[in-house]
């Protein structure tokens, strides 16, 4: 049996969308048995990059099973703000930050560095290393390559868009809201 939903995902998640899907609810048709992280899925949109979705106003789970009708709202990973008390996603909010890079990001990797992030850079090509490191250390994957992103291999990871270094600073200071914490860093 088919059921229809309606999805909306929010801020950067729509990178991942076609134009034509990108900030709007949209109708799909799925079946019965479908729960919110296939259907997440479906849109490409890696588990690691969300850390809330709403199903009709109301946290939910990856796991949770589709009914007619229901309308899932869908968010990127909060990292400026605590919202551990509504989100069902993760333990908790990311607080120390703590990255793992993969080995096309070594330029941003040791700028961070420089600036006293607590970044690892891991120089083997191997896409499996490199998320078994990243769960193991509970470290925030840095990596260029969405495909790694998905599936919800990864808990915690960030696809970096820009590709010169420096841009790629900016993105992820501003992203992780690291330029408040650059202070404390060094101390």
């Amino acid at each position: 049996m088919k059921i229809t939903v309606f999805i909306r995902f929010y801020e950067e998640l729509n990178d991942y969308l076609p134009p034509a899907k990108q900030k709007h609810e949209i109708s799909i048709t799925v079946e019965n048995s479908c729960n919110a992280g296939r259907l997440i899925d479906f849109f490409g949109i890696p588990h690691s990059e969300v850390d809330l979705i709403l199903v009709n106003g109301k946290p939910a789970h990856f796991s949770y099973i589709l009914q007619n009708r229901d309308r899932l709202s869908v968010y990127p990973v909060f990292e400026t703000f605590d919202i551990s008390g509504v989100s069902k996603l993760r333990e908790k909010p990311l607080r120390e930050p703590r990255f793992i890079l993969d080995h096309h990001l070594e330029t941003l990797f040791k700028y961070l560095t420089v600036l006293g992030v607590n970044a690892k850079l891991h120089s083997c090509s191997r896409a499996d290393h490199l998320m078994n490191h990243a769960r193991a250390e509970k470290r925030t994957l840095l990596t260029i390559d969405k495909e790694i992103l998905k599936g919800g291999r990864i808990v915690r990871g960030y696809r970096v868009v820009n590709t010169e270094p420096l841009k790629q600073l900016e993105e992820v200071l501003e992203y992780f809201d690291l330029y408040s914490r650059l202070s404390d860093l060094k101390s």
